[in-house]
């Protein structure tokens, strides 16, 4: 290796995660989200879902490899939203763009994802008893 491919430098993007649309059907048990950097020393890894940071030590639905996160048994509801990874090491930190994540439901359960959809965008009320 020649002195250049060896100096000390901040994280990279070599692969930034993407907007995407997952089909929720009932064998998609895991859901990869790509990210990958390059850096001297190589980089540590750490991902934000809607601007909150996802803990992957203590929530199990969560995990990394290298630098990509997998969603375990993904649920519609609980795992869409913006997601955007961050790489760091001793020389700086690098945050990827915002990646828009989606879950489409099967066409037998649309009714289901719509009410549930729909549930958070609306408070729903009952009548009151005076």
């Amino acid at each position: 290796m020649s002195d250049s491919e060896n100096a000390r430098h901040g994280p990279v993007f070599t692969q930034e995660p993407s907007d995407s649309i997952f089909p929720m059907s009932t064998g998609d048990k895991l859901v990869f989200i790509n990210c990958r950097a390059k850096g001297n020393p190589p980089p540590h890894y750490r991902w934000k879902v809607d601007g909150r940071d996802i803990d992957t030590d203590s929530d199990p639905s969560y995990s990394l490899a290298e630098g990509n996160l997998l969603i375990n048994n993904p649920h519609f509801i609980n795992h869409g939203g913006v997601y955007q990874c961050i790489a760091t090491n001793a020389f700086g930190t690098i945050v990827s763009r915002e990646a828009k994540v989606q879950f489409a439901c099967e066409y037998l359960l649309w009714a289901i994802c719509l009410f549930f959809q729909l549930g958070e965008h609306l408070q729903l009320s009952t009548p009151s008893t005076q």
